[in-house]
């Protein structure tokens, strides 16, 4: 079922790289599509009650891009392992593909995936209907549009 994916024809992704801190006081990381995000931010605050303490903007580019133009995007921001979650869905009654995708640090995919998989079950994940693919990529971030937050490691022995 799992995919990893040379893909040249998946499209650069213009994302905000962002830290988290959840009620019990862990960080973590979170990679948002651009256009999502004040609404994506918006459901982690009010409906979790996550914190978005710190964003970067960033952009994601597939594995094989990067590789190729790798001196210039070295120059750019720093680099980080970031994979493209990908599931599409053909529902026949309507004849409309669903199509959803996640972003992911390299180490974060596993756990990723697992939750977006659970939202489908299983006859339909094994159908012709369902697709998954997972793309490797990079995530060139750029500085932070706001120096007032605190850069991730200072914040470890935060007082909650």
């Amino acid at each position: 079922m799992t995919q990893t994916s040379p893909n040249e024809s998946v499209h650069r992704q213009l994302l905000f790289r962002c830290v988290v801190v959840n009620a019990d006081g862990e960080l973590s990381q979170r990679y948002v599509e651009h256009n999502l995000f004040n609404l994506w931010r918006y459901v982690m605050e009010h409906r979790h009650q996550i914190e978005v303490i710190r964003c970067e903007h960033c952009l994601w580019l597939p594995a094989a891009e990067y590789e190729k133009q790798q001196a210039y995007f070295d120059q750019t921001g720093r680099i980080e392992m970031v994979d493209r979650i990908h599931v599409a869905v053909f529902e026949p009654d309507s004849g409309i593909v669903h199509a959803q995708q996640r972003f992911a640090a390299i180490e974060d995919t596993s756990i990723a995936t697992e939750g977006l998989l659970r939202q489908y079950p299983e006859t339909q994940r094994v159908s012709a209907d369902f697709a998954f693919e997972i793309d490797a990529g990079v995530a060139v971030v750029q500085k932070s549009a706001n120096p007032s937050i605190p850069e991730p490691t200072s914040l470890i022995g935060r007082p909650h």
